[in-house]
């Protein structure tokens, strides 16, 4: 009964076969907008629903909502007329060749049938029969269209006549069924009993606009937002709630009438806008000095995450503890909690990484005089250590120190406490390397830290002391070599050789 978005899947061509269909339905007496009988009708039939009477509404739906967008009204107080003049579509009246869903009287393009009718008589104070023209229609379509008209442009002598049922002139549906009653019909009920149809059908769901549109919401409420069955007037609360501060990729959002906006984040899953915000509170910022390489601090593999977001999911990737790598991007949330990036969209956990090398003493920065010059190949330009300046894209600078990092980073001095990182740029040194080989002797307190070939940590350091035959050199970054092993490096400047 709540196939929350059946209707858009339905086309108006099903709309036409459903009047083609129509006779294989049971039939009552016809009335016109009338009240009790109709009503007393449709209640019976409301004791239990029956596959004829969701057909009826998911079809009803599909021809009312384009209708009652184009005039500005509630497609649910629509379908629920069509439903209560209709008998959900069995009256002899809404049957073809009639096709009269809404019991409107008078001439359609010159046609019409005449029917009994039981009108409300205020004077006798009771409902009484008159013969009277009802309009004949060609196809539902019509007759829904035709409604649309009649309660946008109002009869003959006013044309504001159904005013109070727009949607610029209501807050809710209510207003609208309130306007109705004793106008487009004469039972003194007829409102009561279009809200009754309405919340049985939760037929508010189709005042909505669903649009499919990707993107992420960020809860803002300090309680975290409540999660609803849908996003209709008769959706509820299921007692779950989203965190504070935390953010959701949502594929389809729900405008309603009142501007109001629902997110779907799960199947039947939805969060109010004013909950929720698009505005992206997370601080998104580069690593510096301190950050720009972690090591994984975990007893098992670390898992990877597709996203920073809270309801990011693992990759299925995993890093091996000790293992080090540099951090692109920093993402800090407004719940509190960390995210690294070390590639495209690959994050970790703030309590899966350190910036200490596991289970030893960090070897201390290295100044070293150079001789080099610095272009800026970075797209967005050179950031000057500790400021929000850059260099631009192109540039030249002279260097004439630098300071190399245990965990493979370099900065250059390109002027009087500025200072710019390696990986921004590159060295008219270039690199180079050859096939040499020789001792050296680990000459640092907190031993030398051993490099992968991509100038990475590799977790292991070589005691202070200690010699290790190496079997190339090369030169890169402004900084010497030597390999002690497949794929590991040491820095020439934490050894001497010997």
């Amino acid at each position: 009964m709540k196939n929350q978005n059946r209707w858009r899947a339905i086309t108006l061509t099903s709309v036409l076969a459903l009047t083609i269909a129509a006779p294989v339905f049971s039939t009552t007496t016809a009335h016109a907008a009338t009240g009790d009988p109709t009503i007393k009708a449709v209640k019976a039939m409301d004791a239990v629903a029956t596959p004829q009477q969701e057909s009826f509404v998911s079809l009803a739906a599909a021809a009312a909502h384009p209708i009652a967008t184009e005039y500005n009204l509630y497609t649910s107080v629509m379908i629920a007329q069509a439903i209560l003049e209709s008998a959900y579509g069995t009256s002899t009246l809404s049957l073809p060749p009639n096709n009269n869903l809404f019991g409107i009287k008078g001439t359609y393009n010159g046609q019409y049938v005449e029917m009994p009718t039981q009108e409300w008589d205020a004077d006798q104070g009771k409902y009484v029969t008159v013969m009277a023209q009802f309009r004949k229609y060609p196809d539902y379509l019509s007759s829904f269209n035709d409604n649309g008209q009649k309660l946008r442009y109002g009869v003959s002598w006013d044309a504001n006549y159904y005013s109070g049922a727009w949607v610029e002139n209501t807050t809710s549906y209510q207003d609208a069924t309130k306007a109705l009653t004793g106008k487009y019909a004469t039972s003194p009920t007829y409102g009561d009993s279009l809200n009754s149809l309405i919340q049985r059908w939760d037929l508010t769901q189709y005042d909505a606009t669903l649009q499919n549109q990707r993107q992420t919401i960020y809860v803002t409420n300090q309680s975290g937002a409540p999660i609803y069955n849908g996003y209709s007037d008769e959706s509820t609360a299921t007692g779950a709630t989203l965190p504070y501060g935390s953010g959701w990729i949502t594929p389809r959002q729900a405008v309603l009438l009142n501007k109001m906006v629902y997110y779907q984040v799960a199947t039947n899953q939805w969060v109010s806008s004013a909950d929720v915000s698009l505005q992206n509170p997370t601080t998104i910022t580069k690593p510096d000095d301190t950050t720009s390489v972690l090591y994984i601090n975990t007893a098992d593999n670390a898992p990877i995450y597709n996203t920073y977001l809270t309801n990011r999911t693992p990759t299925g990737r995993t890093l091996k503890p000790a293992s080090a790598w540099r951090v692109t991007r920093i993402a800090k949330l407004a719940n509190g909690e960390t995210m690294y990036e070390i590639g495209t969209n690959n994050w970790l956990k703030s309590s899966d990484i350190t910036f200490s090398m596991p289970g030893t003493d960090t070897a201390a920065p290295i100044e070293s005089p150079t001789n080099d010059i610095y272009t800026v190949t970075a797209a967005n330009g050179a950031t000057i250590s500790g400021t929000n300046r850059k260099l631009p894209r192109g540039s030249r600078w002279k260097i004439n120190k630098m300071i190399f990092q245990a965990n493979g980073t370099a900065v250059y001095q390109v002027a009087t406490n500025q200072w710019v990182y390696d990986y921004d740029g590159r060295l008219d040194s270039g690199e180079t390397s050859s096939k040499v080989s020789g001792i050296i002797r680990a000459n640092n307190k907190n031993g030398a830290p051993v490099l992968s070939t991509n100038l990475m940590p590799s977790g292991r350091i070589l005691p202070n002391g200690s010699r290790w035959r190496f079997t190339a050199k090369k030169h890169t970054r402004g900084v010497d070599l030597y390999q002690v092993s497949p794929n590991e490096w040491v820095p020439g400047f934490y050894v001497n050789l010997e």
